[in-house]
């Protein structure tokens, strides 16, 4: 075993899940590394470097949902670690001497230039409206499915990580008259097409505004709405 690698979702805790602090303990006694996926840990902002601080290896946290482009983030951890993540890279590779894996791991300068800007926005932002305003977003995209026979629309109640807030959609189909799947294929074929989707086994639809204009929040309510005739 190389190392032991710890999905991090601090607003949807798993209780079967063995805790980050008794992984660390485990894994570092059989001489093993941890390595923390945060991506979506990006609030509270210190969550950044929290997991090393408890003891991890490494922990990487994805930029995108700060503002930076998809394929950007940030490695933290220790010296050696981030020493280590260094020769896997693209810059790595073509220094000859130690051929790591990373010849296809390319980021551009300029999507480095947006890290640096993204997360310094990110830190020195006001987070109280920002959370205002997502809330806000939640409350337009909740309000017209508000009474719908066969929808449980509620808003979820959550501002840690990337995806605060956001609308829950219990389906009923026997009174809605429709699954939550035809719903996610309604939207998809409507205009203009909306992209949501039902996971493995569930039947309920989770909306987010992240990545959302301003308005489009409201055409996503009304959207599901008039598949209902409202």
């Amino acid at each position: 075993t190389v190392a032991v690698h710890y999905y991090a979702v601090e607003q949807d805790i798993d209780p079967n899940a063995l805790p980050l602090e008794d992984t660390i303990e485990i894994a570092h006694a059989k001489g093993v590394k941890v390595t923390v996926d945060a991506a979506g840990q990006i609030y509270p902002l210190e969550n950044f470097g929290k997991y090393v601080r408890m003891g991890a290896d490494f922990q990487c946290i994805a930029a995108k949902y700060m503002g930076a482009s998809q394929s950007s983030g940030l490695a933290l951890g220790t010296s050696e670690m981030i020493r280590n993540i260094g020769y896997q890279s693209f810059v790595g590779y073509e220094g000859r001497r130690i051929r790591g894996v990373g010849r296809p791991q390319k980021v551009d300068r300029q999507e480095m230039v947006g890290v640096v800007a993204a997360v310094r926005r990110w830190f020195t932002m006001n987070h109280e409206e920002r959370l205002a305003d997502v809330e806000t977003q939640s409350q337009n995209m909740l309000a017209p499915l508000q009474g719908i026979p066969g929808l449980n629309a509620v808003m979820l109640d959550n501002i840690i990580g990337h995806q605060p807030f956001g609308v829950e959609i219990e389906v009923d189909e026997s009174v809605a008259g429709m699954s939550a799947q035809d719903i996610v294929d309604k939207l998809k074929a409507g205009d203009p097409p909306l992209w949501t989707r039902v996971r493995d086994g569930e039947s309920n639809i989770v909306l987010h505004g992240f990545g959302l204009s301003e308005g489009q929040d409201k055409i996503v309510g009304a959207r599901i709405a008039e598949l209902f005739g409202r």
